[in-house]
């Protein structure tokens, strides 16, 4: 196991070698007990050891054998009425049917979703049915959806310039009367210079002590580039904010030029219409669009394809933490989750 998760960029080649052939059933209850070990080592799943409390008498759990259950156990509390809980319960895995697919067959399923593999070649690679596919990316993006607002934080700063912009995604048909009309969505989102972190935003002024704008209608950059810039303080805005085209003195020492744009902003829309091309319906798109801030807020940001694993795994865990803790919600203002109570 170590020697599988030390690798810089583990690849599917060194799961296939770590969980073996997978050609009669007795090779396939291996590699699903190795893939079982795995979760636990990661603490995805909860091995005999791992204390639980009991949801309702508040004492903490034992474990009981128990062949007939999925890790061949369940908790159950030492005292009358003795309740059972099944050791998957609020984690990612409780809702998967380990026995069909085996644990081995997720887990280079959740590899493919954090390496950015599009869901034909995972069907292909894994060899299973396109609904299954569907749902684990499915909960591989609701992990995202939820993560990515949990770890937003503050965006900018007194030194960053924030580009916020509008842009519209798709259109959604609907019936009204006799008649079919569309309706546009819209999102409304931003990106800062500095750090590059994206966000979806709806309160300007309740936030940003100043703002300025560009109207595409005339020019895409204020002042446009056939005019002189605005010049500011050295120091006043880092590096990535100032204006790098300009060629030109400046009117006097310690002045940098500066411009109005969203540039920055319409090129992370793009990268967003990318990722939404497989939504269909704009019920699902929330959890695409906390994809995609996920991505390039979190895991762009890490080096290697198993540190990128191993991150999301521990976010897998800490999104749905097992008996007795609450799983994280996208709505922080109603999220009572262990990160948000603690």
């Amino acid at each position: 196991m170590d020697r599988l998760l030390n690798r810089v960029n583990v690849s599917m080649y060194d799961f296939g070698l770590y969980f073996g052939y997978r050609d009669t059933p007795e090779e396939k209850e291996e590699a699903n007990r190795r893939g079982i070990e795995l979760f636990q080592h990661l603490q995805v799943l909860p091995d005999r050891h791992t204390p639980k409390i009991c949801p309702v008498c508040e004492v903490e759990m034992g474990t009981s054998s128990d062949r007939t259950r999925m890790l061949g156990w369940r908790y159950r509390c030492s005292i009358p009425p003795h309740h059972k809980r099944e050791a998957t319960v609020n984690t990612f895995l409780e809702r998967v049917r380990l026995r069909e697919v085996g644990a081995h067959t997720v887990l280079m399923g959740m590899y493919l979703w954090v390496t950015g593999v599009n869901l034909s070649t995972m069907i292909s690679e894994l060899e299973i049915a396109t609904d299954t596919a569907v749902a684990w990316y499915s909960y591989c993006r609701d992990v995202a959806n939820k993560v990515a607002w949990h770890e937003l934080g503050r965006i900018g700063g007194p030194e960053d310039v924030v580009e916020i912009d509008e842009t519209h995604l798709f259109k959604r048909k609907y019936n009204i009367g006799r008649m079919n009309m569309w309706r546009q969505y819209w999102l409304f989102g931003g990106i800062s210079r500095t750090t590059k972190r994206r966000f979806a935003y709806n309160q300007l002024g309740e936030v940003f002590a100043a703002h300025l704008t560009v109207n595409h209608s005339q020019h895409f950059v204020n002042p446009p580039q056939d005019e002189d810039p605005i010049w500011i303080a050295i120091g006043r805005l880092s590096e990535e904010c100032v204006d790098k085209t300009w060629i030109g003195p400046p009117p006097q020492a310690g002045v940098v030029p500066f411009r109005i744009h969203t540039n920055t902003c319409e090129r992370s829309w793009r990268e967003l219409k990318k990722t939404l091309q497989s939504c269909n319906s704009v019920d699902l798109a929330e959890n695409y669009i906390g994809e995609w801030m996920y991505r390039k807020n979190i895991l762009d940001n890490i080096q290697g394809r198993t540190a990128k694993f191993l991150r999301f795994m521990e976010d897998v865990r800490r999104a749905y933490p097992g008996i007795g803790r609450n799983p994280m919600m996208a709505d922080l203002a109603n999220c009572n989750c262990h990160i948000c109570v603690d």
